[in-house]
C-alpha cells in the first residue's frame, strides 16, 4: 500500500513539473483578442535573426531533369492564414526603419500563409529562385531554412499548395493593434516556381 502511494504522488509531482514548464500567459488586447504566450521575451536583433532565415541561396534540384516543356511562372497573393505561435518579443535599432519603437516589447505572431498555385496534373510544380533582390518577396521554407515556399507534391482539383512562414507583428506592449507583417503583407507575396513536365 505505502508503494502504491508513493508512485501515485511520485507521478502527481512529475504532471505538475511538466504543467508549470508549458504554462502560458494570457493576455487581453484592446480589441478584445486574447493571447497567451510564454513568459519569457525574444530578443531580435537582426531583421535574420528574426525571421529565422539564412542568407545563402537554394540550390537547383539536382534530381528534377528540366525539358523543353518546362516553363517559369509566377504567382501573387495568398488564399489562407493559419496562426502557429504567439510569442513577446523587443527588436534591435533595425526594426526602427519601420517606424517601431526599439524600446517596446510586441506581441509577434508566426503564420503560415497558403497559396493554391493552378496547374494540370501532367505538370509538377517546384520551388522557383529568391536572391538579394527578390528576397523579401517571400517568407521561409522551413525545410531549407531559406528563403522560400513548400509546395506539395500531389495535385489536388487543379491545384498544388504551397505555404511559406512569415511574422505578423500585431499588438504593442499596451494592447493596441499593429499588424505589421515581415517580410513582406500577404497580398503582395510572390510565389516563383517552375511547372515541369518531370523525367525521375
Amino acid at each position: 500500500m505505502k508503494y502504491v502511494f508513493i508512485s501515485i504522488l511520485t507521478i502527481l509531482l512529475v504532471s505538475c513539473q511538466e504543467e508549470d514548464a508549458n504554462h502560458l500567459l494570457r493576455y487581453s488586447m484592446k480589441d478584445g483578442m486574447i493571447l497567451y504566450t510564454q513568459e519569457d521575451v525574444c530578443n531580435y536583433e537582426s531583421a535574420n535573426s528574426f525571421l529565422n532565415a539564412e542568407n545563402n541561396f537554394r540550390k537547383k534540384p539536382e534530381d528534377v531533369v528540366i525539358n523543353q516543356d518546362s516553363k517559369k511562372d509566377s504567382i501573387y497573393g495568398y488564399d489562407e492564414i493559419l496562426s502557429v505561435s504567439w510569442e513577446r518579443a523587443k527588436f534591435g535599432k533595425w526594426i526602427e526603419k519601420y517606424n517601431l519603437d526599439k524600446k517596446k516589447t510586441y506581441f509577434v505572431q508566426t503564420i503560415k500563409v497558403i497559396k493554391l498555385i493552378p496547374s494540370s496534373g501532367e505538370y509538377a510544380l517546384t520551388e522557383g529562385f529568391y536572391n538579394d533582390y527578390n528576397k523579401d518577396s517571400i517568407g521561409v521554407n522551413l525545410n531549407t531554412g531559406k528563403r522560400g515556399f513548400i509546395v506539395s507534391s500531389s495535385n489536388t482539383n487543379g491545384r498544388y499548395e504551397a505555404y511559406t512562414i512569415m511574422k505578423k507583428i500585431g499588438y504593442d506592449d499596451n494592447g493596441n493593434s499593429v499588424g505589421f507583417y515581415y517580410p513582406i503583407k500577404p497580398s503582395k507575396i510572390k510565389w516563383k516556381y517552375f511547372k515541369i513536365k518531370t523525367i525521375w
